[in-house]
């Protein structure tokens, strides 16, 4: 990344035990219905597809996505786990997290250290509590062609 100043407000969200976060401009909406329909031969993250005001959209697990085991339901827990519909350019992907959290600002100045523009991170956004939120490249998070890890 270039040495500019880079700001934003991001959505946290679990998944794998880890929390993340996506750039609130990507993001279209976050629902927690499901009624996808399996599509053979699709890569494996990609779990199926929904219909979405008419547009077919893949959904992606981002726990399969990011080599981690499936999430467990345990009886009598609520199933927290929601579609994030996210969108890059003209690409929209709906993907599957564990839970949505909250909203958060940052910028380089105070809480933002920025990666590699070809990593599927941008970066980490430092919490006050001293933990870090991976903040997500969405571009390189649809493009299955990146390699995460």
């Amino acid at each position: 990344m270039s040495m500019e100043d880079i700001s934003g407000r991001a959505v946290t969200f679990l998944s794998g035990g880890g929390t993340y976060a996506i750039d609130m401009d990507s993001i279209i909406e976050i629902n927690s219905r499901g009624g996808e329909t399996f599509i053979p031969g699709l890569p494996d993250c990609i779990t199926g597809v929904i219909n979405h005001k008419g547009d077919v959209i893949p959904v992606m697990d981002l726990r399969k996505r990011m080599g981690q085991p499936p999430a467990e339901i345990k009886e009598n827990e609520l199933d927290k786990t929601s579609l994030m519909l996210i969108q890059n350019d003209e690409d929209i992907l709906a993907l599957r997290i564990d839970e949505a959290v909250t909203a958060v600002e940052y910028d380089s100045e105070t809480n933002f250290m920025a990666l590699d523009e070809e990593s599927v991170l941008k970066g980490f956004i430092n919490t006050p509590d001293g933990s870090r939120i991976s903040l997500f490249n969405v571009a390189k998070l649809i493009d299955l062609d990146v390699k995460i890890g």
